[in-house]
């Protein structure tokens, strides 16, 4: 880069020595003081050192090209690890790993949720608030920045329906750190008393989900809307009133207004329906 550098400096010295004899010679040519020939050949030498100005200007850059490669430039401010290469080590390009660099702020939390809370994610995602995500971190403190959903991946996974949310919180204060395990609290825009059930107890048809009410001796099959699971249960938005009797055994084969036989959950006969959970409010 240095020699490059230098070159440009000669060829623009050679430039100015060219004009001034260009000058000079029109100067002494207006007083038929010098041949005509002369003079065009200084304008011609006037030309080439413009064109070798060119030149060295290309060769500048052009190092300063390759003296950039050999500089490695972050292409975003954060953290770098460790290295893995030492000093002297042979690499190759594109495919030795020299270093990881992490954005210190914002950090983004990864969860993945379940394809029927889909909806309700970008619904948050429209209407957030500084209450809407909070964060646990592994000591079991509460982090003190408000999140918000930063996009929500493309499509749902066929082998386990379910879909990741990335949730950006602010990092003002290096609180968070990349690879860190936490838990993420959800803001439940439909709190309040609901209804549990054994998520066992549900059936899905054309994409649409039911359950089996207990009626005496008589099962009815009832339409549902289902909320977020809760571990082995359910939360019921609506279809099912507290106090009705939800069959949670033996229902593969029943129909309607078929008959049943009610006992204790996991007792189920063989002849018919068999164990009954009462709905409770949560």
């Amino acid at each position: 880069y240095q020699q490059a550098t230098a070159n440009l400096v000669s060829a623009k010295a050679n430039l100015v020595k060219a004009q001034k004899d260009i000058d000079r010679y029109n100067m002494l040519l207006k007083n038929d003081a010098v041949a005509r020939q002369t003079v065009d050949q200084a304008a011609a030498a006037y030309q080439t050192a413009q064109s070798q100005v060119a030149v060295a200007q290309a060769g500048v850059a052009s190092a300063a090209t390759d003296l950039s490669y050999a500089t490695i430039r972050a292409p975003f401010t954060g953290r770098i690890g460790i290295s893995q290469v030492k000093l002297g080590a042979q690499v190759t390009p594109g495919t030795t790993l020299l270093n990881t660099i992490s954005a210190d702020s914002p950090m983004g939390v990864d969860v993945v949720i379940n394809e029927q809370d889909i909806n309700r994610f970008y619904k948050l995602q429209k209407t957030t608030n500084d209450t809407t995500f909070r964060l646990q971190l592994p000591d079991g403190s509460v982090y003190n920045q408000p999140g918000k959903i930063y996009a929500i991946d493309r499509g749902v996974s066929d082998q386990t329906g379910t879909i990741k949310v990335r949730v950006q919180f602010p990092n003002p204060t290096d609180q968070l750190r990349d690879g860190m395990s936490c838990v993420l609290h959800v803001l439940n825009n439909d709190s309040g008393d609901r209804i549990q059930i054994p998520y066992k107890s549900i059936t899905e048809q054309m994409g649409e989900f039911f359950v089996f009410i207990a009626k005496d001796t008589i099962a009815e099959q009832r339409k549902v809307k289902l909320g977020p699971r809760v571990q082995s249960n359910v939360v019921i938005m609506s279809g099912i009133e507290p106090g009705e009797q939800v069959i949670t055994e033996g229902f593969q084969r029943l129909r309607d207004k078929g008959r049943i036989t009610l006992g204790a959950p996991g007792a189920a006969g063989q002849g018919g329906a068999g164990g009954k959970q009462g709905a409770q409010g949560k």
